[in-house]
């Protein structure tokens, strides 16, 4: 910088003199990149701010009345304020709004409007915002949002930007400038309530941030390239809500045009895409869900997948290609056609079997094949199917709790109508349960339960392999439950089957003393055929499971002993713990109404000293409106112990029903001590606090003083309103 710069053009407004800064006349300098201040005096030296680090300009009135412009800079220690004063002789009121007007040019001008920062460009940091009435500091760049917080034992939050889907600009009811963040986790989308006081920026600091989170990030324009482009993927045969469309995939953008040539042909940049899903359509047609971000939130496009457009390989294929367009990562233009459809293996074999589980209180079987999953029920002396489902029907199998708390499996499967129906088996090891889920999700064929040498009898002869592929499919439609036609075919040594197995249904050999399949024995010396007896076998080298591990503790013991388990019962609906809460209650207030009846009539009680107490136990009115009344008292508790706790929550989709579900669950206390009179009646609820607090922080991850609040203060209105409808100690 040179020692005395030359001045712009006074003419043109960007040189104001007499400007004073601490009583201390300057010059004040702008040009289209930097602000110089100058002291008139000569002593000292000249101050130079360029346009990246001037962060507001913000007009005010100083402590003697005079307009005033305050600058905020930011410095390595945070934003610094300069105030700069305008006497008449300066300029005055007119003098500083347009050094203001000028001041905002630079900035602008440093970081261009409508972008964020790019790849190299510095963080711009927001100091003093609050959240929860916590101080942080707001950072932006070009590759994720950081949050710093003012107290360095605490974690550092970093989010990237592409997880910053939404910032909206609001007021609270005090007035302060707030900022919404929306943003997406594994967990969902979640949403940040930022404050901007004055110290920070107020309004101005609010908007500056809207607009660095919201505008596309500035990137450098590569040098261009003199590879040629790779060419498009084209994926023909789409369907979208029943119209056909073509699918053309480049390596930063999704162009979808219909097959006709009718209608408006859409296309997707990288940046509009955010995610897409493996689904299947209410007919079990493999699709993807495209999620698009759009100015009025996340909109999903079904895109379904026929066997013409290429089936489960060509959904595959299209959601791997845009997960490479949404991760910049580089990509292959010469991609495989989808692979024709594998044919169903024409010999059926069994993959795992397993009896002894619960179906809605009944005890069944599984049997899984190479085609089927038969759900059957009986005993080693009895057998008969309930159900059957074919491989292709099975949908998904993820794992749950039943109301015990016993490890279980939900099956979902497509009827022949077109309908999802579910079937929820209860097993007694959680090992077996994940391992029947792992079979019934694999995304290949699992290998058989036996190595069992096929039998030629059961198997067509090898004729027809040199048919084509859509003869095959055309034969395995008219066979017979999937294993062949029920024509003789040539030769002197095949054997026609006589029989079919009682269980799975499979072709026998009257020669065979057990099914090859479900390995149901079938005794030679009764007559089978007559289903008089057969045994269910268990292959010979059957390992033994592992010892039951320690039972999860159920509802009763999580909330009253151990709350830190109460995450497993916080999707639980809400008339379980509605009746828990419930019976706690009255318990607690009848318990207590017999107690006091019982030694009041068996000691010397003198009804003149107590008459409320005496109206209670004797008058059937006034005990039944002191029921209600404590009832609803304990009911308006609760509502508020989850209300307070909902608001801490934040504003997510059912959040309420799960934390008014945990407070009434921790009402349980009342129900077992509460029945004691007066110590009871004290005890309950600081027993109740502490369930309720340890159940906050396992089930919504609440701190220690949060949690803690909600009952706390629950309480005390329960214990105020108790007071007000005894009309005080009884």
């Amino acid at each position: 910088m040179d020692d005395q710069p030359r001045d712009p053009d006074t003419s043109s407004g960007s040189v104001f003199r007499g400007v004073a800064i601490k009583k201390e006349p300057f010059t004040v300098s702008v040009d289209t990149s930097r602000i110089l201040l100058a002291p008139e005096s000569g002593a000292g030296q000249d101050r130079e701010f360029k346009g990246s680090v001037i962060f507001d300009a913000v007009p005010e009135t100083d402590g003697e009345g005079l307009p005033a412009l305050a600058l905020a800079i930011r410095t390595p220690g945070g934003i610094k304020r300069i105030v700069l004063s305008f006497p008449e002789w300066a300029g005055g009121a007119s003098g500083r709004d347009r050094l203001e007007a000028q001041v905002q040019q630079v900035t602008r001008d440093a970081l261009p409007s409508g972008s964020a920062p790019g790849p190299g460009d510095e963080t711009i940091t927001i100091p003093g915002i609050l959240i929860k009435g916590t101080g942080f500091a707001l950072g932006i760049s070009s590759q994720e949002v950081t949050l710093t917080p003012e107290n360095p034992a605490e974690k550092k939050r970093i989010f990237p930007r592409d997880s910053v889907v939404d910032a909206t600009a609001e007021t609270g009811e005090t007035g302060i400038p707030q900022l919404m963040l929306g943003i997406t986790t594994p967990g969902g989308r979640r949403q940040l309530l930022l404050a901007f006081p004055e110290h920070a920026g107020g309004a101005r600091a609010r908007d500056r941030a809207v607009g660095l989170i919201t505008a596309p990030v500035n990137k450098k324009t590569p040098a261009a390239s003199t590879t040629p482009s790779p060419k498009p993927l084209l994926l023909p045969g789409i369907a979208i809500k029943g119209h056909s469309f073509n699918a053309e995939l480049l390596p930063d953008r999704i162009r979808l045009s219909p097959e006709n040539g009718d209608g408006r042909t859409r296309e997707f940049v990288r940046d509009a895409i955010f995610d897409v899903t493996a689904e299947f359509t209410s007919e079990g047609i493999h699709s993807a869900a495209l999620a698009i971000n759009t100015p009025g939130g996340i909109q999903t496009m079904i895109l379904s997948f026929s066997e013409d457009a290429g089936g489960a390989g060509g959904r595959d294929q299209f959601i791997s290609y845009v997960h490479a367009i949404i991760n910049r990562r580089p990509f292959e233009s010469d991609f495989r056609a989808p692979s024709p459809k594998k044919q169903q293996p024409r010999m059926e074999y069994p993959i795992c079997q397993r009896s002894c589980l619960m179906l809605e209180e009944e005890q069944v079987g599984l049997l899984l094949t190479s085609k089927r999953l038969i759900i059957y029920e009986g005993d080693a002396d009895s057998v008969a199917v309930i159900e059957e489902f074919p491989a292709r029907c099975i949908l998904d199998a993820s794992p749950t709790l039943d109301l015990e708390g016993r490890p279980a499996m939900v099956v979902s499967f497509l009827s022949e109508e077109k309908e999802i129906i579910e079937r929820r088996i209860v097993f007694e090891d959680p090992a077996e349960r994940d391992s029947w889920i792992s079979l019934l999700t694999a995304d290949e064929l699992p290998p058989p339960l036996i190595d069992n040498t096929a039998d030629e009898a059961l198997s067509l002869p090898d004729q027809g392999q040199d048919m084509p592929l859509e003869e095959h499919e055309e034969e395995d439609e008219t066979a017979v439950d999937g294993f062949g036609r029920e024509e003789e075919p040539p030769g002197e040594a095949y054997v026609q089957p006589a029989e079919r197995c009682p269980a799975c249904r499979t072709l026998t050999l009257p020669e065979s003393p057990w099914c090859d399949i479900c390995g149901i024995r079938l005794s030679a010396d009764r007559d089978w055929r007559g289903l008089d007896e057969y045994v269910l076998m268990l292959p010979e080298e059957t390992v033994a499971l592992p010892p039951d591990p320690k039972r999860e503790p159920g509802r009763l013991k999580t909330f009253l002993f151990t709350p830190s388990a109460a995450e497993r019962f916080r999707d639980d609906p809400i008339r379980l713990p509605l009746l828990f809460f419930l019976t706690s209650i009255l318990v607690c207030i009848l318990g207590n109404i017999a107690v006091i009846g019982f030694f009041s009539t068996y000691t010397s009680f003198d009804e003149s000293l107590y008459p409320i107490i005496s109206a209670l136990i004797t008058d059937p009115v006034i005990m039944a409106t002191f029921t209600a009344t404590a009832l609803f008292a304990a009911l308006l508790s609760a509502t508020i112990a989850a209300t307070l706790g909902y608001l801490i929550v934040g504003r997510e989709e059912g959040s309420f029903r799960k934390v008014l579900g945990i407070t009434f669950y921790s009402s349980l206390p009342f129900g077992i001590i509460g029945i004691v009179p007066l110590l009871g009646i004290l005890t309950a609820p600081l027993w109740s606090v502490l369930i309720l607090s340890g159940a906050l922080r396992s089930a919504f991850d609440f701190s220690v003083p949060a949690s803690f609040f909600p009952p706390v203060a629950s309480n005390i209105a329960l214990f105020v309103a108790l007071l007000l409808i005894t009309g005080g100690f009884l």
